[in-house]
């Protein structure tokens, strides 16, 4: 019997960007698309995949894009890629990140 009441705060903080370290574009419906693991809302938002000829493979501004393993509408190679990526936050937080991914067919 009663009643009890809280209250929760909530703050925004500097969201931390899981990337994939690698995936197989096989069309099981598992890891086929190399992308932002956990999306949030960004305003600016840029990802680029280069090749290991530093040809640029993948390039988006939408953080809920991926790359689906092709180049050109044909199957990429397997192989290790790299991708640059920047973005700005909510809270007007600029962070920008690089890594590799690798493709395996």
């Amino acid at each position: 019997c009663g009643s009890y009441t809280d209250s929760v705060t909530i703050t925004t903080g500097f969201c931390n960007i899981l990337m994939p370290t690698g995936f197989t574009p096989n069309n099981d419906g598992l890891n086929d698309v190399f992308r932002v693991k956990y999306p949030f809302v960004t305003k600016v938002f840029h990802m680029t995949v280069y090749d290991r000829f530093g040809e640029k493979v993948f390039e988006t501004n939408n953080i809920h894009d991926g790359w689906d393993g092709s180049l050109r509408g044909e199957p990429a190679v397997a192989g290790v890629y790299v991708w640059v990526m920047s973005y700005t936050d909510e809270s007007n937080n600029s962070k920008q990140l690089k890594g590799t991914v690798t493709l395996i067919r």
